[in-house]
């Protein structure tokens, strides 16, 4: 009698990618009947992974910015430069001119015929966004700004761990006062604030107040649901005065999705799904932009 192969956590992240082959994919499945923490991990794996596509579905089908077709297509022709240039000083090393045979793929024509225009532009694009995103990911590991991000978000859960649970006094100014705590907060932040509406994802404004943050102010708008589940927009002044994408980030049952957009940064948290906060994360972001 044959025994069950055994499976680590990479084996995982090759079922949740699709990497495995049927018999494989098989006998995996009958060892996750018996391994509830595995099943448990793989289902927090695929919860990642369907969030991920959730937020970056909107790049994805975006069309192509000209400036990166135009950057892709100048790679291309300095990658064709070079390329002739190393064949070329390939063909003195070789003493091609000497023997009087060319070495293999010397003739520029048949390379390029090989490696066409637009495979060119393609490897360039390559090249190129994946240059952007490695200095993205060092600049986020290495300059403060990085520092200032993770910040944002540890504040706007500090912030809405103390004032969510408040019964009489959860915030500074009601919502019955929207314009004057509006216009208050976007005086104090030296920007425009916006208050969003919420009201079709099931929350109510319930008011805001000012807080510190270091030594600017900070604000704090307060939602609440008919289950008593409350949220809460966190918005600070944006020293970097630059975007970011949506991130996120968590304390026990608590989620912060967070991001930098022009003047102001904003963290939306509470202790809700992953899903239904980036949606209405989402919400937020079209109103403030709206």
């Amino acid at each position: 009698m044959s025994r069950e192969p055994e499976f680590s956590e990479i084996d995982l992240h090759r079922y949740l990618d699709g990497e495995m082959a049927p018999e494989e994919r098989q006998a995996f499945e009958r060892w996750l009947e018996g391994e509830p923490e595995a099943a448990k991990a793989l289902a927090h794996f695929r919860e990642d992974r369907d969030c991920l596509r959730e937020i970056l579905a909107p790049v994805l089908e975006a069309p192509v910015p000209e400036r990166l077709v135009q950057a892709a297509e100048r790679l291309a022709a300095r990658s064709e430069d070079l390329q002739e240039g190393l064949q070329s000083e390939e063909l003195v090393d070789r003493g091609a001119g000497t023997h009087g045979e060319c070495p293999p793929h010397a003739d520029g024509r048949r390379v390029r015929g090989q490696w066409g225009g637009w495979q060119q532009i393609a490897m360039a694009i390559l090249i190129f966004v994946a240059g952007t995103s490695l200095g993205l990911f060092v600049g986020s590991n290495a300059e403060p700004a990085a520092t200032s991000r993770l910040q944002i978000a540890k504040r706007a859960i500090d912030a809405h761990t103390v004032y969510v649970s408040e019964v009489r006094h959860p915030v500074e100014v009601g919502a019955n006062e929207k314009a004057h705590l509006v216009a208050w907060l976007s005086k104090r932040l030296g920007a425009r604030l916006v208050a969003p509406d919420l009201s079709r994802q099931g929350f109510r404004l319930v008011g805001g107040r000012l807080l510190p943050s270091d030594d600017k102010p900070a604000a704090l708008l307060m939602y609440e649901n008919e289950a008593a589940e409350r949220l809460t927009l966190y918005i600070v002044g944006n020293l970097e005065n630059r975007q970011t994408a949506f991130r996120l980030s968590q304390r026990g049952e608590v989620k912060s999705f967070y991001w930098l957009d022009g003047p102001l940064a904003y963290a939306l948290s509470g202790a809700i799904g992953r899903r239904p906060l980036l949606a209405i994360a989402n919400t937020v972001y079209r109103q403030i932009n709206g």
